[in-house]
């Protein structure tokens, strides 16, 4: 769903299918406008938040700065894909991380 989302926003496939940093404005697109140092324009309603994340350890980090999403895609029995937005940064970021990490959840509606 999160591959969906970014090329119905103007992400090209090939692009989306990259992982790090990709696109050009489409972070921004997803951002509140509202929270973030450098706000978004909430283009689509989705209204990312900047509610930082969970470490191993249990302590939090980030808040005010960075939202981080998990995808419901494993890599393996231990990690999974997460995407993440944060301020300085108009693209999306995909990559993976350990599932002992707290991230936040968007559900989709079928």
């Amino acid at each position: 769903e999160w591959k969906q989302l970014e090329i119905h926003i103007g992400m090209s496939p090939s692009v989306a299918d990259e992982y790090g940093w990709r696109g050009t404005n489409e972070g921004i697109k997803l951002k509140s406008t509202s929270g973030w140092e450098d706000v978004g324009t909430d283009d689509y309603g989705f209204s990312a938040l900047p509610g930082g994340f969970r470490g191993g350890n249990g302590s939090y980090y980030n808040m005010g700065g960075y939202a981080g999403f998990w995808s419901s895609s494993e890599i393996n029995i231990a990690g999974a894909w997460l995407r993440h937005l944060n301020d300085g940064s108009s693209g999306v970021d995909r990559n993976y991380n350990g599932k002992q990490n707290g991230y936040s959840v968007r559900c989709v509606r079928d």
